[in-house]
């Protein structure tokens, strides 16, 4: 009932403002009747009522759509941040995939060197990040210290402490490292130790000042102390200087591993025989 009354109401508003619309048509040339004047005085209350209604219909409806629009537009921002959300992850997952094929294709192609222990990154220093690293991997798994540990890329660093189910890694980076390494274009030796805040570089020192050394040759460990199977890469040579002394020089490398990113490594457990 009172549906029905409202659009009676409604229905009526319309019929008001129709007559006065074509009231005022008509009207415009001539000079209104008295009749037609008080008519129009008597009923021009119900006119701005009819047009204030009109005004508060129009902006509520405006006021709806204008809420709805908004919400579907809310609504279809959120289904954009899942829908990249989801790519990220199939990205992460394609990132990852790839990244243990890798590995696996590297772990067949040394069977014949290495005997082999995959290990996942657990921890690392904030305050030393290419000091050292903790890996999921630890005596249970046969893991001792001063085992190699390496990656496709090349040496990360060895085994440094040992627990039941992980080890500390110390990374070819940290200063307190050092390996034997050898230019691999002139088989000219030499030690490697990490470089305090160097973020990552490398200093190859002992050369000698005739070394034909130079940008660019590459450095892989020569096997001397025992610790490292020889020929596994280490990095480039970026810059060649003479030491402070004057009777040596040294030569400044870039890592071939990407130490601020390692996920995961392998272990060297032992050499297997003609490796």
């Amino acid at each position: 009932m009172r549906r029905a009354g409202f659009r009676k109401a409604v229905g009526g508003v319309v019929l008001f403002g129709i007559f006065f619309a074509t009231m005022h048509l008509t009207a415009a040339e001539r000079t209104m009747m008295p009749l037609e004047g008080t008519a129009r005085d008597l009923l021009a209350p119900v006119q701005a009522g009819a047009t204030q209604a009109g005004r508060i219909v129009y902006e509520s409806l405006g006021t709806i759509f204008s809420l709805g629009r908004a919400a579907k537009v809310e609504q279809l921002e959120k289904q954009v941040r899942q829908l990249e959300g989801k790519i990220a992850e199939l990205n992460e997952y394609k990132a990852e995939n790839a990244r243990l094929r890798r590995l696996l294709a590297f772990r067949e192609e040394t069977r014949d060197r290495y005997a082999l222990v995959a290990a996942d990154v657990i921890a690392r220093d904030p305050g030393n990040w290419f000091g050292t690293i903790t890996v999921d991997r630890g005596a249970a798994d046969g893991v001792r210290p001063h085992m190699p540990v390496l990656l496709p890329d090349g040496l990360v660093g060895r085994v440094l402490r040992v627990s039941q189910h992980s080890a500390d890694v110390l990374l070819l980076t940290d200063p307190r490292s050092g390996v034997g390494g050898t230019v691999q274009e002139t088989r000219t030796p030499g030690v490697l130790r990490g470089i305090v805040n160097s973020y990552g570089q490398l200093r190859m020192t002992y050369l000698a000042k005739d070394a034909p050394v130079k940008k660019g040759h590459v450095v892989v460990t020569s096997g001397l102390g025992g610790t490292f199977p020889a020929g596994v890469p280490i990095g480039k040579i970026v810059a060649v200087r003479l030491e402070p002394t004057g009777v040596t020089k040294e030569a400044l490398v870039e890592p071939l591993v990407d130490f601020g990113r390692l996920e995961e490594v392998f272990i060297v457990l032992r050499t297997t025989p003609g490796g």
